[in-house]
């Protein structure tokens, strides 16, 4: 290939029978890569349907099981990967924590699933290329790429699956998740104001208490509150009002001029989710996670829904019930809920390390809502059925329909991989074998119609030596080597010929075209 690109630059060549040199020596080693390349191990799979079953929807609460909603909530925000949820831009120490998780990567991986290996549902409205205008729309979710915010630290158990089972499962399941919204998109912040709050609306509450409306409402205004609205119907699901209040002094508001409250609506959102999973079996960690997830469009009814169900939270302040944590006495302003929507970094630090109360004032709304909507929901998950959440099944006593789902699901089945032919370069190897075999019989062609003997060496020193060339060398002696006649002379036409042609005894020399003429078969030659 070298030889004939060299051989056209250095004759200054270039007509057919270079371009089909080119070719033939250019299709050579193409065809031996093709050999190579033509087949390869393609992998192989093959799917069925299957039948898989997850919590409903339905969060009026069983009878308790072991093990107790304590136990699954504490396991729940006993990971240090809830320090990424809601805080990315607004806690000190979150690109420290990232590190620590090994990378986004690796913390998008693990807080994408609970310590249970059940996928989270996210937070739509937080899913990259969310548009509100048109929430129905199917979403991708980069669960892989990217730290994402989730609904809920519980995700959704799945049952009905072999846990031997290697392969991948794909099915989409219905849910839903609370959102909480602020009223006013404000916080009070001085007893003076407050106290006036509360002698505006809390006679507008159904459970009015007069010993409780009584200025500075030291009793009235305790953390955060669960009340029905006046013209409601005492079992309608939605709207309830939270009536939040985090104060510095947990005695009594009276005793300090500073404290902080607001109030919230909440509502539930539903979505639908694709789950992907892929299953490695017993010897190794499987990996589920929602690959699409868009706002339901035609949402289930909705049954009375009481949200704590058999705590029976009622008109009594809400985070104190939210469960303990580890050797917390309660669960009030200073427990790790609460400094969890200060600040989620903190949630997990020793009780020695924080003050006894969590001031809320400084916190924006958004991230307020974030985060107590995301307590809300863990608390309601670990509460509805924590005896599924940790993996067991649903107990034969309750009734399937109320409490499991059915759902169908692709599961994709991976088979022994087979060889593979690549018709690119199969294509290529005929091509190839084709050229270099049309240039075989054009040399068997060329050397058997060919009678005259090899010609070795360059033409120009051959040119140089004949005496048949006198006529265009340079007169006397010359340093003109055989590439540079050849160059010079590359018009002249020449060839092996019968320089005697007239004479009954020929001759055959190297000559010029117009000095002899072609060499006859049968006839004497000298």
């Amino acid at each position: 290939m070298a030889n004939t690109v060299l051989s056209a630059y250095t004759l200054s060549l270039f007509n057919t029978w270079t371009i089909l040199l080119l070719i033939v020596w250019t299709f050579n080693p193409l065809g031996s890569q093709s050999s190579l390349r033509s087949l390869y191990l393609q992998d192989r799979s093959t799917f069925q349907t299957g039948l898989l079953s997850y919590i409903g929807e339905s969060l009026s609460l069983g009878p308790s099981e072991a093990p107790t909603p304590e136990n699954v909530y504490i396991g729940a925000l006993s990971n240090a990967a809830i320090g990424t949820q809601y805080c990315n831009g607004t806690c000190d120490g979150f690109e420290d924590l990232i590190g620590r998780l090994g990378g986004r990567t690796a913390a998008a991986a693990q807080i994408s699933t609970d310590p249970w290996g059940s996928p989270k549902i996210p937070r739509l409205r937080y899913v990259p290329g969310f548009d509100s205008s048109q929430p129905q729309n199917w979403l991708s979710v980069p669960w892989k790429e990217r730290v994402l915010e989730y609904s809920s630290f519980i995700g959704k158990r799945i049952h009905g699956l072999d846990p031997g089972f290697i392969g991948n499962v794909t099915f989409t399941i219905v849910t839903s998740y609370i959102e909480v919204t602020n009223r006013h998109r404000s916080v009070r912040s001085v007893v003076s104001s407050h106290s006036a709050w509360f002698s505006e609306n809390y006679k507008s509450f159904t459970n009015y208490n007069p010993e409780l409306d009584k200025p500075p409402h030291s009793e009235a205004v305790k953390r955060i509150y669960n009340f029905y609205e006046v013209g409601m119907d005492d079992y309608a699901p939605l709207p309830l009002v939270l009536d939040f209040n985090a104060t510095l002094n947990k005695v009594f508001v009276g005793m300090d001029p500073y404290c902080c409250f607001t109030s919230c609506m909440y509502e539930r959102v539903y979505v639908d989710s694709e789950i992907f999973c892929e299953y490695l079996g017993g010897s190794a960690q499987s990996r589920c996670g929602v690959n699409r997830i868009r706002q339901t469009p035609y949402p289930p009814p909705q049954d009375p829904d009481y949200l704590y169900g058999v705590l029976g939270v009622g008109t009594k302040y809400l985070l104190p019930r939210f469960l303990r944590v580890g050797i917390e006495r309660d669960s009030g302003p200073g427990s790790s809920s609460a400094r969890f929507i200060r600040n989620p970094l903190n949630a997990l630090n020793s009780k020695s390390e924080m003050s006894s109360t969590t001031t809320m004032c400084d916190i924006s709304m958004d991230l307020f809502e974030n985060r107590l909507s995301l307590l809300l929901n863990t608390f309601a998950d670990s509460a509805s059925k924590p005896f599924d959440i940790i993996g067991a099944e649903s107990g034969a006593s309750e009734a399937p329909d109320r409490r499991l789902l059915n759902v169908s699901s692709r599961i994709d089945i991976p088979l022994s991989a087979a060889y593979d032919l690549n018709t690119f370069w199969v294509t290529i190897y005929f091509l190839s074998t084709a050229v270099m075999l049309l240039a075989a019989f054009s040399s068997f062609f060329m050397h058997w119609y060919t009678s005259s003997p090899q010609v070795l060496g360059f033409v120009g020193s051959l040119i140089r030596d004949s005496p048949y060339f006198s006529h265009v060398n340079h007169a006397g002696s010359s340093t003109e080597s055989g590439e540079e006649i050849s160059k010079r002379l590359g018009h002249l036409k020449v060839g092996v010929f019968d320089v005697q042609a007239d004479d009954d005894l020929g001759k055959i020399a190297f000559a010029p075209a117009e000095m002899g003429s072609k060499v006859q078969k049968g006839r004497w030659y000298q």
